[in-house]
């Protein structure tokens, strides 16, 4: 009795799914849901404008902010009036001040505001630079205008990953395609939803990684400007945030030296390119601030930003193990003090967990160099596997920088429906927590994000990717050696 309730509640789920399956290829449905996605991202991204919503005293800074547009359209005011837009001025005066302050027994909102915009701004000065036609608008105006790029951003990745489709599978529907794109919106749609609700620049990362990966895929010949072209775009993704950096793994396995070339030109293009507006002495000021305070700060302490929705080893050992951390972690019995490890001994393990991540990408990458033709399944563990390291390792990734992982999402549904053998565990349980803590209530969300629960599954994902494409590596140099 019970095995054959078993036996069709099972049936029961398969029946669901095909029947899901068979609605999602109707190209009618198909275009139905697009419309739907784009309503919905649109609403959300107006919530940036919503004052009223999202004017929130933070736990953590005790001042007021709308949205992380609101940053970089500060960042952009400050440059635009030549100003350093990391606020270095405001904190040589806060150093110079606080002991006063102290004594004067001024309130803690005070002396927060005093410091307001500080450390909020993490990006390298190109990129307020590039947002400073934005700051001749109101902020409303510049978020609007900012928001619906964003939007085309991400029309403009679709239709270039379904090009991309087009160019790795030559007989493959249309319809198919369309299916794989919408399973992977919907399975990253927690992390793009953040992304156009807060006013992140998440879109415009996964467009310029995408439209990297469609020249890839296009210039099958090999020419040598089109592929700088393709290094010079991905360099300028990796300038603004240097996870999309991590995509330049792929071709060197595939022996593409000259993109790796054009991501250089790139990154240089990025540095360099605000001087024009600047001057060549203040736009070095400004990388310089930018670079101690947020990439050497990282490197010296480590341990850095570890607040809740902070997905990274950093931010995951932190949290477990550091006293104050997170103000939140004595709600829910953190740190924890039954296991006694030094504070002096945690940026020691960061650095040596992120090395050992590092390191076995580089071990891998030159190997598959070595080998080149790999399998495509490999092609998409391995996409899945630096995008993956590149957010673990990161100083600060949270939750919605995760979003760039619709791309390989998107390859994994695209192989899958091609009957190439994936391992569907890896990305179906990341997705499936990441959707119960969504709707889950707030005070589960900040157990979880404290625990850190969904970076260590995909740290266990990144493990089994390494065993899968460490085995494959050594099956194939074994097996070349047999022929010879």
């Amino acid at each position: 009795m019970i095995k054959d309730l078993k036996n069709n509640f099972f049936l029961f789920l398969v029946r669901i799914k095909q029947n899901i399956f068979i609605w999602l290829l109707k190209y009618k449905n198909q275009k139905i849901l697009y419309i739907v996605i784009f309503i919905f991202f649109f609403i959300n991204s107006l919530n940036i404008l919503d004052i009223s919503n999202h004017k929130n005293s933070t736990i953590i800074t005790l001042y007021k902010s709308k949205s992380d547009f609101e940053d970089y359209y500060n960042a952009s005011l400050e440059l635009k009036e030549k100003r350093n837009p990391y606020y270095k001025e405001k904190i040589e005066q806060f150093m110079e001040t606080i002991q006063e302050k102290i004594q004067k027994k001024e309130d803690l909102e005070t002396i927060f505001e005093s410091i307001k915009g500080i450390g909020t701004f993490l990006y390298p000065p190109f990129f307020a630079f590039i947002l400073i036609p934005l700051s001749f608008f109101s902020y409303n105006v510049s978020g609007f205008i900012f928001q619906i790029l964003q939007l085309l951003f991400f029309y403009f990745s679709i239709k270039l990953l379904f090009k991309i489709a087009q160019l790795s599978f030559h007989k493959i529907s249309k319809r198919k395609i369309h299916f794989s794109i919408i399973v992977s919106i919907f399975a990253m749609l927690p992390f793009l939803d953040q992304n156009i609700s807060n006013g992140n620049i998440g879109f415009l990362l996964i467009f310029l990684t995408c439209l990297s990966l469609y020249l890839f895929f296009l210039n099958h010949n090999k020419n040598i400007s089109l592929d700088i072209i393709n290094g010079i775009i991905l360099g300028i993704a990796t300038i603004v945030k240097i996870l999309p950096g991590f995509v330049g793994g792929i071709y060197f396995t595939n022996r593409r030296y000259w993109i790796l070339l054009g991501i250089l030109i790139g990154i240089l293009v990025g540095i360099f390119l605000p001087a024009i507006y600047v001057g060549w002495k203040l736009n070095m000021e400004y990388f310089t601030t930018w670079y101690e305070l947020i990439i050497k700060s990282y490197q010296k302490y480590s341990v850095i930003r570890p607040y809740a929705n902070n997905q990274t080893i950093s931010a995951a050992i932190s949290k477990l193990f550091v006293p104050f951390s997170d103000l939140k972690q004595m709600q829910y019995g953190l740190p924890l003090t039954f296991i006694s490890i030094p504070l002096e001994l945690i940026p020691v393990i960061i650095q040596t967990m992120n090395i050992l991540l590092l390191g076995n990408l580089i071990i891998v990458t030159i190997f598959l160099a070595y080998i080149k033709n790999y399998e495509k399944v490999i092609f998409v563990y391995y996409l899945y596997l630096i995008l993956l390291t590149s957010l673990l390792t990161s100083g600060i990734s949270w939750y919605h920088s995760y979003g760039i992982l619709i791309i390989p999402y998107f390859f994994a549904t695209l192989y899958s429906l091609k009957k190439i053998k994936i391992h569907h565990s890896l990305y179906i349980i990341p997705v499936m927590y990441i959707w119960i803590y969504t709707v889950v209530s707030y005070k589960y969300k900040e157990l979880l994000s404290l625990y850190s629960v969904y970076t260590w599954i995909q740290m266990l994902n990144v493990i089994i990717l390494y065993f899968i494409i460490y085995n494959y590596i050594f099956k194939t140099i074994k097996g070349n050696i047999y022929e010879k």
